[in-house]
């Protein structure tokens, strides 16, 4: 009692399952590496930057990433390949810079007025499957919104949690987006993207990598669409994409 106390996390990033681990079975070679297919991807990439901004918004001051090192081999948690592999960052390690340099500030708050969502279902455990590991979510959005704001700099992510054909069969993944934001004018605006085929990986070459484009800063701001002017095409956000708008001199 009476003692300060700050949230955070000291181990964040993408979970690997391990041979032995909270009993895990032995992993075969094979299986570590479609794991790490999955973990190093574009969209794991986008997940793994999302929950630390979920945690940002919600009052964590201090959040570590696994390990900031190249790694001993593809597996785990490391944040790069090793230099005989490229010596690429992995892209949870690639979004998250993102969040370093942009995303500092006071985080704002975001009004959803509609939102596509999806019905999660409940995860038992496979060695006891009387006991729950993930409870269901019912309408989970399958897009993210955050904004922050650090002097006359505003900065906007927006983070699709789809992947083309899941969870709706057949779709192509793009999400209609048109966010209001607080700002009438910009004198620089610059899109940052990690965004391509969702499942893309860089686990042996650097295939999902952070690109960036100056986007038109003339007129009105405060009803912001995604579409070809904005950086992308008039589908809107593309499947496990991961944009980062970054507005300068804003007024």
């Amino acid at each position: 009692m009476g003692y300060d106390y700050q949230l955070g996390t000291y181990e964040a990033g993408p979970g690997y399952a391990i041979s032995g681990l909270n009993n895990q079975a032995k992993m075969t070679k094979q299986q570590s590496l479609n794991q790490a297919f999955v973990k190093k991807s574009l969209a794991g990439g986008t997940a793994t930057l999302d929950t630390f901004l979920e945690k940002t918004y919600h009052g964590y001051n201090l959040q570590n990433f696994f390990q900031y090192k190249h790694a001993g081999g593809w597996t785990y948690f490391h944040s790069h390949a090793r230099w005989d592999e490229g010596g690429q960052g992995y892209p949870a390690w690639e979004a998250l810079t993102l969040y370093n340099n942009y995303g500092t500030g006071d985080f704002l708050k975001v009004t959803t007025d509609s939102v596509p969502s999806w019905d999660v279902p409940k995860v038992m455990r496979k060695k006891n499957p009387t006991q729950v590991r993930r409870a269901a979510v019912d309408n989970a959005p399958v897009t993210a919104c955050y904004a922050s704001q650090k002097d006359d700099r505003f900065t906007l992510f927006l983070l699709s949690r789809k992947i083309d054909g899941f969870p709706i069969k057949g779709d192509d993944g793009y999400t209609p987006v048109t966010v209001n934001i607080p700002i009438k004018s910009a004198k620089k605006v610059t899109l940052y993207m990690l965004t391509g085929d969702p499942r893309s990986h860089n686990v042996f070459a650097n295939n999902a990598k952070i690109t960036s484009k100056i986007i038109e800063s003339k007129g009105n701001l405060s009803k912001f669409i995604i579409n070809a002017k904005t950086g992308t095409d008039d589908r809107g956000l593309p499947p496990g994409s991961t944009f980062c708008y970054v507005f300068e001199g804003v007024e």
